[in-house]
């Protein structure tokens, strides 16, 4: 008999019923919403179904019966995804970076404010700061927080770090007391660097980690050893651990192993093609977990790395991009939107690319 006719408000209906010859169907769905080759396939997966029901034990869920075919599968999973590229597996980031010391040692690699540092004084630094971390137990698998303003100290604290196998957490110093404290006590650092302006504000909070202020304690580490230490961490390490914004609740720490950090920052540097050439802005905080591959990318390549000084003021961060020829920066819509409305938008021309993220990217807001 004729089957009824779909109505207005139904987009996709199946209908079967008995026949001599077995079970015969129809499936009536809205052209303005499915292509027929979609349709053509969603039955394949039915059919597919069906004799996987008929072949299987009885007691089988059938939400463990495949819909896809050997080749389909085989087409999905292989085929359409075969973009694996070759990284170096074993490798640190820490020691990714040693060796564009050697490529580059003269070259400039930190600059903040009237501060910049070669990559020879970077690492020689991080190497006496890496050894002093050692006699403080930091090592693989240990953690070590690390609450500095933007500064050159910053990053060479962070690499120290690396360099000595162990793994950080980045706090923020524009954080509230309330919420350092918390990440402090949930994580419990063995060592907390920071700066001695910073000190009146962590002792309270520090609970059993040792406190070193880089700036104060300097003519102590400056007497280690300007030699990296012998690390003795391995990929599957922690490289970081990183709390979460809290917005659906209580902030949760995220770790991240050095394999797959090393992964993605193999990615990052090839898919945006950073050299020594380019200068790159680092405009968010060392508490978001975008900031890290901004961190290392142009360490990674023999850029430079240039910090701002603390706060967000556009016109101070589009100023900086001009006088500094900045090629890249990597930051949320709305805070680049906030450097187009700048008084002099001209001042980005510079910049050879810009990557955003976090928010939905909307073209009109990105228009001088």
């Amino acid at each position: 008999e004729p089957l009824d006719p779909i109505s207005d408000i139904e987009s996709l209906s199946l209908t079967l019923h008995d026949s001599r010859d077995g079970i015969a169907g129809e499936l009536r769905y809205a052209r303005d919403l499915f292509e027929p080759a979609t349709l053509t396939r969603w039955l394949g997966h039915f059919e597919t179904l069906l004799s996987n029901m008929a072949d299987a034990d009885d007691s089988r869920p059938v939400a463990q019966l495949p819909i896809l075919t050997p080749e389909e599968r085989h087409h999905l999973l292989a085929t359409l995804n075969a973009f694996e590229r070759p990284y170096p597996r074993e490798a640190t980031i820490a020691q990714l970076i040693a060796a564009q010391v050697k490529r580059t040692p003269a070259a400039t690699a930190v600059v903040c404010e009237n501060q910049r540092l070669t990559y020879a004084e970077l690492d020689e630094r991080a190497n006496r700061l890496a050894h002093h971390l050692r006699g403080m137990g930091i090592g693989p698998e240990r953690l070590a927080g690390i609450c500095i303003e933007r500064s050159v100290d910053m990053i060479v604290g962070l690499l120290a770090i690396l360099k000595t196998g162990g793994a950080y957490l980045p706090i923020d110093p524009a954080y509230p007391d309330g919420r350092i404290q918390a990440m402090l006590d949930d994580a419990a650092p063995l060592v907390l660097l920071t700066r001695e302006n910073l000190c009146p504000r962590l002792t309270q909070s520090a609970g059993n980690a040792a406190i070193l202020c880089l700036d104060r304690d300097w003519p102590l580490i400056e007497k280690q050893p300007p030699t990296p230490p012998d690390a003795g961490s391995s990929p599957d390490d922690l490289i970081y651990l990183i709390y979460t914004s809290g917005t659906t609740g209580t902030p949760k720490g995220a770790m991240v192993r050095q394999h797959s950090f090393t992964n993605l920052m193999h990615w990052y540097t090839r898919e945006f093609a950073f050299t020594a050439n380019d200068r790159t802005l680092l405009m968010s905080s060392t508490s978001f977990d975008l900031t890290q591959k901004n961190l290392y990318a142009p360490l990674m390549t023999g850029g430079e790395l240039h910090l701002p000084r603390e706060g967000f003021d556009p016109q101070h961060l589009a100023d900086l991009i001009e006088t500094r020829g900045i090629t890249s920066v990597n930051c949320a819509p709305s805070a680049f939107s906030s450097l187009l409305q700048t008084r002099n938008p001209a001042a980005l021309a510079c910049l050879r690319q810009v990557i955003l993220g976090g928010e939905p990217v909307r073209l009109q807001d990105l228009r001088p």
